[in-house]
């Protein structure tokens, strides 16, 4: 407290660098006394960003923490100030800003258009085409199809983990959604692979962030797609139970040992066997940190028989209508 009273009244407590800018120390102590009678209200730490003249007339964003030290009795009895300097980091933050402005149109657009022409020439819209030509631009699709998704992946996890916007919850049927992402994914690959999908109940009502979970289920279905053997089955199963809901997607495809799929979780891993290009490894992290916002676990297993399975399971948030077979098959 004696170190707190001493930097309130002349404004520097103890020099720990050789990098010093002299403030007006009246506005700091006015705007710190402000956050304190806000950190009484609350009782709890706060943080806040502002910005400070200095003498010289340039002006600097920090970071302030603001944290309670509570008596025995629970009484506040001090507060903690940490206060940082965040220009270099709101430089970074406008810099990757403006790098990922770059992915998106520079990058993403471009593909999108190679996608669409692709699909044109595949379905013969400006004549017929030779076999050999077919085989050609199928490869070409596949590999700008997974350009795609790693991009988007690549801006699903800046979005996600740099927090731009809140999780808006909706009612929504999980089993109408699995069939329209199924037809999505079946659409772009030229794979001869059939998708079988069972349910418990015809009518499975989650609440969660359609968008978000629109795209974690592409994902995993268009991973499977990639791994499964040709002219086999991808099985989706819906389970639904009292507490809450799960999603589980097999396949048929290369066995992937359980170490280098928990390597694949984790947001900065590598491989340099590129197990992603035959596994599920492009975009994990960014899927499980989505469906663990919802308040759902991630899974996914590879077993020596060839059987890969992944999915996940959310919190079951509405009801339900009863009965339950095999829902489709597309």
């Amino acid at each position: 407290n004696q170190r707190g009273i001493k930097f309130y009244k002349s404004g520097i407590d103890e020099i720990q660098d050789s990098e010093i800018a002299y403030f007006k120390v009246d506005d700091i102590k006015l705007e710190l006394y402000k956050l304190d009678n806000k950190l009484l209200q609350l009782e709890k730490s706060i943080e806040f960003k502002l910005a400070f003249m200095t003498n010289d007339g340039e002006k600097y964003l920090y970071k302030i923490s603001k944290i309670p030290i509570h008596a025995n009795n629970g009484k506040i009895e001090a507060i903690v100030n940490f206060i940082c300097n965040i220009d270099a980091h709101d430089r970074i933050v406008k810099e990757r800003e403006t790098y990922i402005s770059t992915l998106t149109h520079d990058i993403k657009t471009p593909v999108i258009a190679q996608i669409r022409a692709l699909e044109l020439l595949l379905d013969e819209r400006f004549g017929a085409i030779t076999k050999e030509q077919r085989e050609m631009f199928t490869i070409m699709l596949d590999s700008c199809n997974y350009t795609y998704e790693m991009l988007k992946s690549i801006l699903m996890n800046y979005r996600e983990f740099n927090e731009l916007h809140p999780i808006h919850y909706t009612m929504f049927d999980i089993n109408e959604l699995i069939e329209t992402c199924v037809r999505s994914v079946k659409s772009k690959s030229s794979k001869k692979i059939s998708f079988k999908i069972f349910s418990n109940n015809n009518h499975i009502m989650v609440k969660a962030n359609r968008n978000e979970l629109e795209n974690v289920i592409i994902s995993f279905l268009s991973k499977s797609l990639y791994s499964a053997y040709e002219n086999s089955n991808i099985e989706i199963e819906l389970i639904e139970n009292e507490s809450y809901f799960e999603l589980k997607i097999s396949c048929l495809g290369p066995y992937v040992e359980q170490e280098k799929i928990n390597k694949t979780f984790k947001k900065n891993s590598t491989d340099k066997e590129k197990f992603n290009r035959i596994g599920f490894g492009l975009g994990l992290f960014s899927l499980k940190k989505i469906i663990e916002a919802h308040g759902g676990q991630i899974f996914v297993k590879s077993y020596p028989d060839n059987r890969n399975i992944a999915g996940f399971t959310l919190p079951l948030l509405g009801e339900s209508k009863p009965e339950g077979k095999i829902l489709a098959k597309i």
